[in-house]
């Protein structure tokens, strides 16, 4: 079970700045261009960048205010979900987070710019087998709930399913999609023997380990020189630098992902940092909110971002904090998706 204490780094006094280190077991996300399109639908529970949502309750969807664009109405755009069940839950045995963001590039940094929902079910549930799926397409949902879902869905993801069961082509969304790509994900390997953020005496020195040989008085004296150094570096560069020696360990990592208590998002620069004030507590069960997973600069390299003109995408970092109780909505609520709280660090 998720663990419902308030977080180590809930200091009302602390900025959840871009330090980070080996203590949490961090997972990574990266493209996986292999899988075919067939793997990433709805009942295959997989994470994926684009594309059409892969709706875990099909039918109980977001309401049309939680996925379009304020104040001009236009459907925000769908850029990716994560497969996080929680373990020993039963309510989220299984939970899925999508992130969707504005259509507008110039606006991501402002509040609701991006909005991440999170949605889980039980493992026995009306829409999937208890058992690993056996099957190449997810079963088909009742004709009843067909029409409400084409006024709630933009991207037309329950039609598509209908039109691959049939063998006719998927009709077009009406809205911007993504490159669909699938994300795999792998253990982050722990750094042995050197410093993640390279700022190290050796490394300011110019001289590797050569502080070990010099006389006490020698030492310090160089010591104190680090010290003075470090102290008169930008504190941006400084970020920068530790930012690009941890995603270096595998720079083919577009999505970092750790849901444990003290984990810290791995920020690009020193500016529009979050403070733990600027995370709100869940609305539904007042829970604290955690960070969960952060979406890197890198995903854009996959997404043709230079290529859509004045709507075209950029950020520094996405960082998305999710219920620490993983609470779950109420049966006869209108949508089975909880709103969770997104935030953007610009390039």
């Amino acid at each position: 079970m998720v663990d419902t204490q308030l977080p180590q780094w809930l200091d009302e006094d602390d900025q959840l700045d871009c330090e980070d280190d080996d203590e949490h077991q961090w997972i990574l996300g990266l493209v996986d261009e292999t899988k075919a399109p067939q793997t990433l639908l709805r009942h295959r529970f997989s994470s994926k960048v684009g594309g059409r949502p892969a709706w875990l309750h099909p039918v109980r969807l977001p309401a049309v205010e939680a996925l379009t664009s304020q104040p001009d109405g236009r459907p925000l755009v769908f850029l990716l979900q994560v497969y996080a069940p929680v373990e020993d839950s039963e309510a989220a045995f299984h939970r899925m987070l999508y992130l969707f963001l504005s259509p507008h590039s110039d606006r991501l940094a402002g509040a609701g710019a991006a909005r991440a929902l999170r949605c889980q079910l039980p493992r026995h549930n009306a829409y999937y087998s208890p058992d690993p799926p056996s099957t190449r397409l997810p079963l088909p949902l009742p004709e009843d709930d067909m029409g409400c879902l084409l006024t709630r869905d933009p991207w037309r993801a329950a039609a598509a399913e209908a039109a691959l069961s049939a063998g006719e082509p998927a009709p077009w969304p009406g809205v911007r999609v993504l490159p669909e790509l699938a994300i795999r994900d792998e253990l982050e390997e722990p750094e042995a023997d050197a410093s993640e953020g390279g700022w190290e005496a050796a490394d300011l020195s110019g001289e590797n380990g050569a502080s070990a040989a010099l006389a006490p008085e020698e030492a310090a004296m160089e010591s104190e020189l680090v010290d003075e150094v470090e102290a008169q570096v930008d504190p941006g560069t400084a970020a920068f630098a530790t930012f690009a020696a941890r995603v270096a360990r595998r720079p083919q990592q577009v999505l970092r992902y750790c849901f444990e208590d003290g984990a810290r998002p791995l920020w690009p620069g020193a500016e529009c940092v979050p403070s733990a004030a600027d995370v709100p507590p869940c609305v539904h069960c007042r829970a604290p909110r955690r960070f969960e997973f952060q979406v890197l600069p890198q995903l854009l390299n996959w997404l043709n971002a230079d290529e859509s003109g004045g709507d075209g995408m950029d950020w520094g970092a996405i960082a998305v904090f999710c219920c620490t109780a993983s609470c779950t909505p109420p049966p006869h609520a209108e949508s089975a998706y909880l709103e969770e709280f997104a935030w953007v660090q610009p390039p």
